[in-house]
């Protein structure tokens, strides 16, 4: 356990990197589509359009560290609560 504590103290374990890698077809066919729909929006925008639209994907990634950060907290929070449950009894 302080092993595994350790190594992500010091970020040698990733689970949101890692699950990057192991992404299915489906998410990997998502992510492309977005791109698509961002390029060709961007295509159709004059300079001040563009400045608003890299504005929201930067709020959205933003956002979406955030949310992601949140849940593992929560997973993580949950699955210390289930162990001290299992180990009291």
């Amino acid at each position: 356990m302080k092993q595994t504590l350790s190594d992500l103290w010091h970020g040698n374990i990733n689970p949101i990197s890692e699950k990057r890698e192991a992404d299915d077809e489906k998410t990997k066919k998502l992510r492309g589509e977005l791109e698509i729909c961002y390029n060709i929006l961007w295509s159709k925008l004059d300079s001040e359009g563009k400045q608003v639209l890299d504005r929201l994907r930067s709020f959205h990634n933003e956002l979406s560290i955030t949310d992601t950060e949140d849940s593992f907290i929560q997973g993580f929070s949950l699955a210390v609560k289930m162990m001290t449950e299992s180990l009291a009894e």
